[in-house]
């Protein structure tokens, strides 16, 4: 099978073709083929290595001109404290719960655990002009993923019963912008600058470089919103661009009080909706926001989120380590909203959420079923998103990958995202499409 990031050419041979026109075909590939490459920003050479072959100059009238970008100064990194948190943190800002801080937290999660695919390797990547002047900045995730992750929901429900028996089941290991515990836009392009053609030319180099290493056999890039200008560049280098989950984010929010936030809906029905089963409800329970959770809170924290992840197909991945609730406790930037019935001790509802400077980013959910429907916790807690996010005077509230109608009551936008991926076997994508059938 031919691995789709590749691509030749193919021609027909017939007993009418002599060798002069075979000569003549070769000749006029020979001349052509650097020239063609050039011309789209790269080098023979590049090529020649992706397909695993050492390039010989001998020939004569096979001349090469490599790209010149020895004014570029691209530098790696395998973790985000040996990069200047003063400017990464300048660059992302408000992008998501990927600050400094919120990557260090990130990095010992999903480190030194048993399983695979809670063990990921990281890659930053900074690539500046010769003066120092930063042109690109990004960082990729490399392990096990689902390969259904984007899959329809009928289709993982079916994919989860064979995983029940064999977890590994049509899973791929996989080098993806971003990661599995992150929301927003994770790729930095100085636009305007005059290299920003050679400093992609660099950036695809050093994906290729870290899939070989980290022997990813799919790659994803994301998360992408309408009017990314590099999308034929993307293309041309063999990525196909896939849709994914809306982003749901909730802008421009100012009001202060109760009646505010309700005069802010235009809706009369969604302003019902939010009295009945958020405002009048509220007094059943108590409310707390902590930094730091106690062992069991955390524990607690981390079974509820289990609740909800264990029948969420609409965006498939492994469950996230156990010790992630202790970790992200110890971060400054995050705290969590615990919601216990009036005058208990159990958290029946909590929400795990990153406080970037003018935006807020609830990353988990977790709901104890008992009383979803009785008490209507679901609508309870996104309204203290909502609520906290509003007293912590913030102005954005990603509300991550679901088109929620809750969410949407209070006025949250269904953003379209998508990603490019690469797959280097296709074999498992048409296993997972046959099942779409079924």
């Amino acid at each position: 099978m031919v691995p789709n990031d590749k691509s030749g050419l193919r021609f027909t041979l017939t007993r009418h073709n002599t060798k002069a026109d075979i000569d003549l075909l070769t000749d006029a590939m020979a001349y052509h083929l650097p020239k063609a490459i050039e011309e789209e920003g790269d080098s023979v050479e590049r090529v020649y290595e992706e397909f695993g072959f050492h390039l010989h100059k001998k020939e004569e009238g096979f001349q090469i001109n490599p790209i010149n970008s020895s004014n570029l100064i691209v530098v790696q990194y395998r973790t985000i404290q040996d990069i200047d948190a003063e400017d990464w943190d300048i660059i992302f800002k408000d992008k998501g719960n990927i600050s400094h801080s919120g990557m260090q937290a990130v990095e010992e999660i999903f480190s030194n655990n048993e399983k695979p695919e809670e063990n990921w390797d990281f890659y930053y990547l900074i690539i500046k002009d010769a003066d120092g002047e930063i042109i690109l900045v990004t960082f990729f995730t490399s392990t096990i993923y689902k390969d259904d992750m984007l899959a329809q929901e009928n289709v993982s429900k079916q994919i989860e019963e064979i995983r029940k028996t064999d977890p590994y089941y049509l899973c791929s290991k996989t080098l993806a912008m971003g990661s599995l515990f992150s929301e927003g836009e994770h790729l930095y392009i100085k636009s305007e600058h005059t290299l920003v053609k050679n400093a992609l030319n660099e950036f695809f180099v050093e994906v290729e470089k870290i899939k070989k290493e980290t022997q990813s056999v799919v790659v994803i890039l994301r998360d992408f919103y309408s009017g990314f200008q590099y999308h034929e560049r993307f293309e041309g280098e063999g990525f196909v661009k896939v849709n994914m989950p809306n982003s749901l984010q909730l802008k421009n929010i100012t009001w202060n009080t109760e009646g505010e936030m309700l005069a802010s809906i235009p809706s009369s029905k969604k302003r019902e909706g939010i009295r009945y089963y958020a405002l009048k409800k509220e007094s059943l329970f108590d409310i707390s926001i902590k930094n730091n959770l106690t062992n069991e809170d955390a524990e607690t924290c981390y079974k509820l989120f289990l609740n909800v992840k264990v029948r969420n197909f609409g965006f498939n991945f492994f469950s996230y380590p156990s010790k992630i609730t202790s970790v992200l406790s110890k971060c400054d930037d995050y705290e969590f909203i615990l919601i216990r019935l009036k005058d208990q001790s159990e958290i029946i509802a909590s929400a795990w959420v990153y406080n970037g400077p003018l935006h807020s980013s609830p990353m988990i959910v977790g709901l104890n079923d008992a009383y979803i429907k009785s008490h209507k916790i679901y609508q309870q807690i996104v309204y203290q998103i909502n609520k906290r996010a509003r007293e912590l005077d913030k102005e954005t509230v990603f509300c991550g990958f679901s088109a929620d109608f809750e969410k949407q009551k209070y006025g949250a936008i269904a953003v379209p995202t998508f990603a490019y991926m690469k797959i280097q076997d296709t074999y498992n994508s048409e296993i997972i499409n046959s099942y779409s059938n079924m």
